[in-house]
């Protein structure tokens, strides 16, 4: 399956198979607005069955953020009929409308080169402007001529004169005799067909309207005013036709008609009307290039074997990897100590990191409380995330499986680490961009590539994407924080007690051993084993300090009384609320021979609380999100 590089989406649009194979064909798309599609739908391509050749396309009309209609233009359609494809999904991008290749016949009246005319006939300002100030016959026809299944559109306005009066035509018409058209007279404006067939319409005045007469087969015309059908007509003629535009009478000297353009479309030639289409259901790129879709399924299964993702596991990372990290050196004897025969000859390691813009996400904030332990969620928005750091002394596996999926379907690289433990997870920020950032660290078993692995597409196209109609929720800035800080056994905590912060940045680190223990001591094979963690996690909470009322609670590293705290960063509706109900103060770095002589940072230990604190329900630390789209979790 291919993928216009630089597009996140891509809809089918099925195309009805017509009576016989054809060769350059319009058809139009309706397209409604989604997210993720720019406002003016200047994101959208279309492309051809193969999923990369770009067709040619047209914008006909829009309405910002609600609906467009495109008409395109495929090259090739046989009597299978067959599937073209619609992407969007890239603000880089301007509408690529492109009239002269996608329709049979396009101008715009730069001159009259197309034209045979009678009378005062000019191509004027972009305009084919026909002008009756000497009381003459004006008209403009069409050099080349067109069968049967094409169409005439033509954007048009009278003007001047009398504009109850005056006589025009356009439509279609034979070398010498005109057929299908609009006409409008002194007090009857209608549209008439072969055989004097007509049926009457409002009168437009001056205001510019578009005109489109169908030519179907021999056997019928289709007439629309402003793209709505208003008169279809049943003929018995067949040849050759030409486009015209026609002003004529003498009553009303002084009146001019202005065509803006004229398209001529083309239908199968059997007269099948394909009709207005509707592209189907989105496919998600995964934003191949710059982020991978990854899911970690928190299991206590058997180390080593793989668990499929839950429905709700996938979020999306910014960086993953290493795949591998270097293998250790063995000596070969045999080898005579040549360095490229046995450098990386040993146990292969598997120690991925994964790190990821940090959104306002339930699903994400879900997916850091598994890679810590054990995740509670609570009632309805906001979610509430207790999170319980698990470790060996508890006897529990924390590990799961770790998948990844770089694009879609079968176009997919696919990366899978049946066994994965957490060794480290951080949560800090400002990053180079301003905002916050999650990390995670850890060891894994082996590392499964493409079709070695246990997961396959299906399981990952079944899980469900961070992204919701095409949005994601958006990134946390640093900005927005507002920190609070008090005695764990004071008053709840209130406005007196902000604090500034310049940065922040939370670690859990699981002790482990240095290295695997093997079990296979066999030259290039993985280290299998699973790795031991040597004692209870650490947490750590440090702080930038920004002022000097901050300053104080410093000297709790003397006294050890407990504090609690809590952060909250606010982005329009969106939130992440942060308690931590018992911290006890480790650290603080002074600096006292900088400038500003106080300290830049404070290091607090997150431990367990006796009891909530006042103005708390939580003993451990615990995240409340609110991100909008509660109903499905996101």
């Amino acid at each position: 399956m291919a993928w216009l590089t630089g597009w996140a989406f891509k809809k089918t649009v099925a195309v009805p198979a017509p009576g016989t194979n054809q060769t350059n064909v319009n058809i139009f798309v309706q397209v409604t607005w989604q997210a993720g599609m720019n406002a003016d739908f200047s994101d959208v391509r279309f492309c051809d069955s193969d999923e990369e050749t770009a067709l040619y396309q047209y914008r006909k009309s829009y309405t910002a953020s609600v609906s467009a209609l495109f008409i395109i233009k495929i090259p090739s359609l046989t009597t299978a009929g067959k599937t073209v494809y619609l992407y969007f999904g890239n603000v880089d991008v301007s509408d690529a409308s492109d009239a002269a290749n996608t329709f049979a016949f396009y101008d715009t009246f730069a001159d009259l080169t197309n034209w045979d005319v009678e009378g005062n006939v000019t191509a004027d300002a972009g305009d084919l402007h026909l002008n009756m100030d000497n009381g003459a016959h004006c008209l403009a026809k069409s050099k080349a001529t067109y069968s049967a299944n094409y169409a005439v559109i033509a954007y048009m306005a009278l003007s001047g004169g009398n504009a109850v009066a005056p006589f025009r035509y356009a439509g279609w018409m034979t070398a010498t005799e005109i057929k299908s058209y609009f006409f409008k007279g002194q007090n009857l404006v209608q549209w008439v067909g072969p055989g004097a067939e007509t049926q009457n319409r409002a009168d437009p005045g001056l205001t510019p309207f578009e005109m489109r007469i169908d030519r179907i087969s021999n056997a019928s015309r289709k007439c629309y005013f402003d793209g709505a059908l208003e008169h279809s007509q049943t003929v018995s003629d067949a040849g050759s036709y030409k486009i015209f535009f026609e002003l004529w009478t003498t009553a009303y000297p002084n009146a001019d008609l202005l065509v803006s353009w004229v398209a001529v479309l083309k239908y199968p030639d059997d007269g099948t009307v394909l009709g207005t289409l509707s592209p189907g259901s989105t496919t998600e790129m995964g934003k191949i290039n710059r982020e991978a879709s990854i899911a970690y399924e928190h299991t206590a299964s058997v180390w080593g074997t793989a668990v499929a993702p839950g429905i709700g596991d996938k979020i999306l990372a910014v960086k993953l990897g290493p795949l591998a990290e270097d293998r250790e050196v063995v000596l070969e004897r045999a080898a005579g100590y040549a360095w490229h025969q046995y450098i990386h000859k040993g146990r292969k390691k598997a120690e991925p990191t994964i790190e990821a813009q940090l959104r306002y996400s339930g699903r994400q904030w879900s997916f850091l409380a598994q890679l810590m332990g054990l995740d509670t969620v609570a009632g309805a928005d906001p979610y509430m995330h207790q999170f319980t750091p698990v470790d060996a002394i508890d006897g529990s596996d924390a590990f799961g499986t770790l998948t990844a999926m770089l694009g879609i379907s079968s176009v997919a690289l696919r990366f899978e680490w049946p066994s994965f433990k957490p060794q480290k997870i951080s949560i800090f920020g400002p990053d180079e961009s301003g905002f916050m950032r999650m990390e995670c660290s850890g060891r894994a078993n082996r590392l499964n590539l493409g079709i070695d692995t246990t997961m396959d597409k299906t399981d990952m196209e079944a899980v469900t994407h961070l992204l919701l109609d095409g949005a994601l929720p958006p990134a946390i800035p640093f900005g927005a924080l507002r920190a609070r800080v008090n005695a764990a056994a004071g008053a709840a905590l209130d406005a007196v007690d902000v604090v500034t912060v310049k940065d922040f940045r939370f670690d859990l680190q699981r002790g482990m051993d240095a290295e695997h223990p093997s079990m296979n001591a066999v030259a290039n094979a993985w280290d299998q084993a699973e790795p031991i963690e040597s004692g209870i996690p650490e947490t750590a909470l440090q702080i930038g300090i920004g002022d000097l009322n901050s300053l104080a609670w410093g000297e709790r590293l003397q006294d050890e009384t407990e504090l609690k705290a809590d952060f909250l960063w606010t982005f329009g509706s969106y939130s992440v609320f942060w308690e931590f109900p018992a911290l006890r103060v480790t650290d603080d770095d002074a600096g006292i021979r900088s400038q500003d002589r106080i300290p830049q940072s404070l290091r607090l230990t997150p431990v367990l609380a006796a009891s909530a604190p006042a103005g708390m329900t939580c003993t451990n630390f615990q995240v409340a999100v609110v991100d909008q789209n509660s109903a499905a979790y996101e």
